[in-house]
């Protein structure tokens, strides 16, 4: 399965490791939004996840 993942910078760890046990389990995992600890809002990775299961 194809999961799409986001989060602001507060989640940013919680998202990638939430990413790593789906690909463990043999998911694609694609992570949208903050990569780091720095700010950002999070409807800008709401609209980038949004879209991404919009085009499929």
């Amino acid at each position: 399965m194809r999961i799409v993942l986001g989060s602001d910078h507060r989640g940013y760890k919680q998202t990638a490791h939430l990413a790593e046990l789906l690909r463990a389990q043999g998911h694609e995992t694609t992570i949208l939004g903050a990569c780091s600890d720095e700010p950002c809002d999070y409807p800008e990775s709401a609209w980038k996840v949004g879209q991404a299961i919009r085009a499929g």
